[in-house]
Parts: C-alpha cells; sequence; structure tokens
C-alpha cells in the first residue's frame, strides 16, 4: 500500500508512505520484481461506514478490539466511516478480484524540490518505458466491505 495515481495525502502529490523514503521506493519500483501498487486512489474509497463500525462490537471478540481501536484510528471518523489503507493489501491478496488493475510504467520523483515522493503512473504509457507494476485504479467498495465481515465473522475468528 503506497504511492498515487492522481494526488498525494503528505503533499499535494506525495502519498506519506513513498514521501519518507523515496529513495527506496524508487529501487523497489526499479527492481524488476512483480509490484501491485495500491494507492490512495483506491484505499480512499475502501471504507467501513458508521453503521458496520457501529456493529462491530457485536459480531465477536475480534469486533469489538477492533471497534475499540477504531476509537483511534486516523482515516475518518467513527461517524462518518473510516478508511482502511492498509487493509487494501490484504484484500488484494485474498480477493484480487475486487480491483481492476492497469500495468504501468511507476517511476519516483526523489529530486522534486515540491514533487518530492510522487508516484509517476504513466497510465496513457507517454513514456513509452515498460510496465514496471500493476496499479490498482478502482476497487468494488461494497464487495470490499462484504469480505470484510465475512472475514470478521468467519467462524475460525473468535
Amino acid at each position: 500500500m503506497g504511492g498515487s495515481a492522481s494526488r498525494g495525502n503528505h503533499t499535494p502529490n506525495a502519498e506519506f508512505n513513498i514521501y519518507v523514503d523515496p529513495e527506496a521506493a524508487s529501487m523497489v519500483f526499479a527492481s524488476g520484481i512483480p509490484i501491485v501498487m495500491c494507492g490512495l486512489d483506491v484505499t480512499n474509497r475502501a471504507t467501513l461506514t458508521a453503521e458496520m463500525i457501529a456493529s462491530l462490537p457485536t459480531l465477536n471478540r475480534t469486533g469489538a478490539m477492533l471497534h475499540s481501536l477504531f476509537q483511534h484510528y486516523r482515516g475518518g471518523s467513527m461517524s462518518r466511516g473510516l478508511k482502511m489503507h492498509d487493509l487494501c493489501a490484504l484484500a488484494y491478496l485474498a480477493k484480487s478480484e475486487l480491483f481492476t488493475t492497469q500495468a504501468c510504467h511507476v517511476a519516483v520523483e526523489t529530486q522534486g524540490e515540491l514533487t518530492r515522493g510522487t508516484t509517476c503512473v504513466d497510465l496513457a504509457n507517454r513514456l513509452k518505458l515498460p510496465a514496471n507494476a500493476e496499479v490498482c485504479l478502482e476497487i468494488d467498495v461494497e464487495g470490499f466491505r462484504q469480505w470484510f465481515l465475512e472475514m470478521l465473522t468467519h467462524p475460525a475468528v473468535p
């Protein structure tokens, strides 16, 4: 989970996880290993509603624990809903069909005075460089929410 194909959350263009160490992120994107980038374009829409959050303590002990933890979470509010940024990485691994992706070349700006940490996602292949990442562009929000509840209420979860 990191980056963005549009705007940032730490600077106008840079997402926090990439911004804090753009040199490392640049090396990862240039490494040739298979990468799936799940950035803010998707994670900002991967939300739990206020109603879902309120129901968590009634589901099981894990739901009660999450409800307690979410009271200190900074990705939204208990009354308006919460953005599940990091949970998107797990959701992609468990249920990739929830996501629409596109193979793109992604580079990380390491020098720019105003753009440091920006993930430059070449959606239109203007640079004519080989794709080095599958970039998540859309998420089935209702499917994501259903997956979350199914995962949380699985019989193996106390």
